[in-house]
């Protein structure tokens, strides 16, 4: 048991699982963002050697956008609102239907491993980001 105490330890340490919940000593563990992107990253799950993933226009612009200039997005989000930057171009938007999608784009490119962060607010392009964006038709 303590071998296994040791190793959910280490997982929590690499950020890689998270408490979800702790209730009269007991704890319920979940794969956090970090830990996603590491599954991803290391196993094929979906066998994804084949063609190219299919993107939401939304990803898409902002792939664009952002392997057309310096390779960097800025996420911020203040009292709701979330401002999406890819230098000096903003996807900023009051609209929650519309700020919904842009988060929902950036989230998408991340999980592709299109683009990569290590804060959840400065994302940079991949080096599969960048042959994504060019291998795209206009």
């Amino acid at each position: 048991m303590a071998r296994a105490h040791g190793a959910l330890d280490e997982l929590i340490e690499k950020q890689l699982l998270r408490v979800s919940q702790e209730l009269h000593g007991e704890k319920d563990y979940a794969i956090s963002e970090r830990g996603f992107k590491w599954l991803d990253a290391n196993f094929d799950f979906a066998g994804r050697s084949g063609p190219k993933p299919t993107l939401s226009d939304e990803a898409r612009e902002l792939l664009r956008a952002a392997a057309g200039s310096a390779g960097r997005i800025r996420r911020t989000e203040i009292a709701g609102r979330v401002r999406i930057r890819v230098r000096g171009h903003s996807f900023d938007t009051q609209d929650p239907r519309k700020a919904a999608k842009w988060k929902s784009a950036l989230h998408e490119l991340e999980r592709l491993g299109l683009v990569e962060s290590s804060d959840d607010e400065n994302f940079l392009v991949t080096s599969k980001g960048f042959d994504f964006a060019d291998g795209q038709e206009n």
